[in-house]
């Protein structure tokens, strides 16, 4: 199986405090166990690492940023950020971001099953979530 991990899934994990904290660890130990493959992109990572430093600070963020080097990292080119901004200038939501159609191009593109993810938004966009 392969699944992409939106920001709101990392932030969890890293935030105790976070609500959905309890259910990332839970999720991501049954991805450890089916022994998933992980992706991630760049624009996610950027996206965490600047949150877990401004929420949790600096050193969290770092020791985050370890762990995801750990990950499959898509990178988005030209070609995907066409992708996503074809997509973005489309939408009929407010709530999806140009991030979330960066990952939505991204999981399309590549065929991935699924996104682990808190943001219901990615249903708008087709996209089964963990």
């Amino acid at each position: 199986m392969t699944v992409f991990i939106d920001s709101s899934a990392i932030i969890s994990l890293w935030d105790q405090d976070d609500s959905n904290h309890s259910a990332a660890i839970e999720k991501s130990q049954e991805l450890q166990k089916i022994k998933a493959a992980i992706f991630i992109s760049n624009i996610v990572a950027g996206e965490v690492l600047t949150v877990l430093s401004m929420k949790l600070g600096i050193k969290t963020a770092n020791q985050c940023g370890e762990m995801l080097q750990k990950f499959n990292t898509v990178f988005v080119d030209e070609s995907l950020h066409q992708k996503a901004w074809n997509g973005f200038q489309k939408r009929t939501s407010k709530n999806l971001s140009f991030f979330d159609y960066t990952s939505w191009a991204i999981i399309r593109e590549f065929n991935m099953d699924k996104v682990f993810t808190f943001d219901r938004d990615f249903k708008k966009l087709g996209v089964d979530r963990i």
